[in-house]
């Protein structure tokens, strides 16, 4: 998806590298908060609440971030979220991350 996000706003190597670094970080939370989810990658699957609970550990200091630098992860990560929401709405299936390196 990341990839389709960048060519559809004109980003560059460095923006989707950042957008996939901060992607991944959310995706392995979500591993560690619900181990028994196959789907931590989907971004159907992600609620509204996981976004949350991330918002909230990292308030709490996991990870050391500065405040800064979680408005930065939550940035990048809300902007593919937003994309692929409206990319799933035009084609259903295809707002699936996979490790935010899916090929469709």
């Amino acid at each position: 998806m990341i990839p389709k996000w960048g060519k559809h706003y004109g980003k560059g190597k460095k923006s989707r590298q950042d957008t996939e670094t901060k992607c991944g970080v959310f995706i392995e939370w979500l591993r560690r908060k619900h181990p028994e989810r196959q789907d931590q990658d989907n971004v159907a699957k992600v609620t509204p609440e996981d976004g949350r609970d991330w918002l909230e550990v990292m308030l709490d200091g996991e990870g050391g971030l500065s405040p800064g630098s979680i408005k930065n992860h939550l940035g990048f990560v809300k902007g593919l979220f937003s994309f692929s929401a409206r990319c799933a709405s035009a084609r259903p299936g295809s707002a699936h991350l996979c490790c935010c390196r899916c090929p469709d």
